[in-house]
């Protein structure tokens, strides 16, 4: 008789261990908390992004994004990036010697204070936008600060998706030779689509 074993979730193989290994010690260093990624992670589908935003973050997570290493096109910028750096998402979302994301972050941070209340200027905002309800919760900030903020999450989710998908977009306009834009031409882009009303806001 044969035995049908139950199939792993998908954060559980080894690929996706250097990730959840990198994400738990970038929140440990940069809050003090320590969270287990396996159980954050698959919160990606809920958060107040744009949604091809959340699958980027997915099959990053799953080392299904075909850049770097595993891209499969015939261009080398695909790999490498003009730094000489190897091109992750992660390299990507910050500052190199030929990209200077300094403007365009500071767009963002000169955006989330004015979010009650005042949000922290995180050096990599990627890792903690998936534990942001885990490291505001009334257990760690109190219940009024807690329900503040509960309030103000999904405007400061929006923000710091809508910065790191533009640059994404911006990036791949480079690999792919279609009208790549230094970062600091980006910052007007940026402040309009913070400014967008949700019911008027495009999803991708």
């Amino acid at each position: 008789m044969q035995i049908l074993r139950k199939p792993q979730p998908p954060l559980s193989g080894a690929k996706c261990a250097p990730f959840l290994e990198a994400w738990s010690a970038c929140l440990l260093e940069m809050t003090g908390i320590a969270l287990d990624a396996g159980l954050h992670a698959p919160r990606v589908w809920k958060l107040n992004i744009p949604t091809c935003l959340r699958e980027l973050l997915w099959k990053d997570m799953t080392r299904l994004l075909p850049i770097g290493a595993t891209w499969f096109g015939p261009l080398e910028r695909g790999r490498t990036c003009s730094c000489g750096s190897e091109l992750t998402l992660l390299h990507i979302w910050t500052s190199c010697e030929t990209h200077d994301l300094t403007p365009l972050l500071q767009t963002l941070r000169d955006r989330l204070p004015a979010l009650p209340p005042a949000a922290p200027a995180w050096t990599h905002p990627w890792y903690p936008l998936l534990a942001l309800r885990e490291m505001e919760s009334a257990r760690r900030v109190g219940k009024k600060a807690a329900k503040v903020l509960r309030r103000s999450r999904p405007e400061r989710e929006w923000a710091i998706g809508s910065y790191l998908w533009l640059l994404w977009t911006n990036r791949m306009k480079e690999v792919h030779g279609e009208g790549y834009a230094p970062p600091w031409r980006l910052c007007a882009t940026l402040e309009a689509a913070l400014d967008t009303p949700p019911d008027l806001r495009q999803v991708c």
